[in-house]
């Protein structure tokens, strides 16, 4: 700088070389040269550390990626396990369903086999017999009462043999009675160990168990799995932010290092 202001400048203002205007530029341009390699030298190691502490975050965000890409493989894995739990769900609510239907149509036919062997069936033509025969014996004692009676004895043993008739008639009719009444409760006794046999034997039946109460609803299931996928995508956004301030710094300490 000092030689060119000397060979520009005119001859008659500088006739002779100045030596020591050179070597005073000289100094100054050597002492800012080494200024600038002791900041450098300052500088450098702080530049690696950076450099070190972003490679490391660089590491720390990979691992991170694959332990998210281990969580979502085995959010995966847990979504098909409860879809599996909730199709065998359904098709054991389907089984109970038609096992219930199968037990009250049983009942129900039960009951109607029952209530048909207990039904009265009247019979007009005989009660209409009877009736006749009814008005028969009474038209036939209004006769003997009317006619003359010769011999009291012959009315005693003609009363007696009806109060003997009458009390056969009632001894029959008693019996008959008490056998109907003993058919009947035999009849609902058989019913009744028939319908608890089918009870007992039901209860043994392994598609009539009752479902374990520990098992998930189906609303809370999707919910957490939507819940999870937030967060993963949540947690991907910021790796990748992460990811970009650190490619931002790498070139920073590139450029510094240029």
């Amino acid at each position: 700088m000092a030689a060119d202001m000397a060979a520009n400048a005119p001859a008659q203002q500088n006739p002779q070389f100045d030596f020591n205007v050179v070597a005073n530029a000289l100094v100054t341009l050597g002492n800012q040269g080494f200024a600038y390699v002791q900041n450098l030298a300052v500088v450098h190691p702080a530049l690696v550390a950076i450099q070190q502490q972003l490679t490391d975050v660089q590491a720390n965000m990979g691992d991170l990626r694959a332990t998210v890409g281990g969580i979502q493989a085995d959010m995966g894995d847990l979504r098909a396990t409860v879809d599996d739990l909730r199709a065998n769900m359904n098709e054991r609510f389907d089984q109970v369903d038609h096992r219930l239907d199968q037990i009250d149509t049983r009942i129900l036919a039960e009951y109607a086999l029952y209530f048909d062997e207990l039904a009265v069936d009247v019979d007009v033509d005989d009660t209409l017999e009877e009736t006749e025969s009814d008005v028969t014996l009474a038209e036939e004692l209004n006769v003997v009462v009317d006619d003359p009676l010769e011999d009291a004895e012959s009315v005693v043993t003609l009363t007696e043999e009806l109060d003997v008739e009458d009390e056969d008639v009632a001894e029959v009719d008693a019996s008959d009675a008490d056998v109907d009444d003993a058919d009947e409760l035999d009849m609902e006794l058989v019913l009744i160990e028939a319908l608890t046999a089918e009870d007992v034997a039901d209860d043994d039946d392994d598609s009539l168990r009752p479902i374990s109460s520990e098992k998930l609803p189906n609303d809370a299931v999707p919910a957490c799995l939507l819940s999870l996928t937030l967060l993963l995508d949540l947690c991907l956004q910021v790796i990748e932010i992460c990811e970009a301030f650190a490619a931002a710094g790498a070139c920073t300490a590139s450029e510094g290092k240029v």
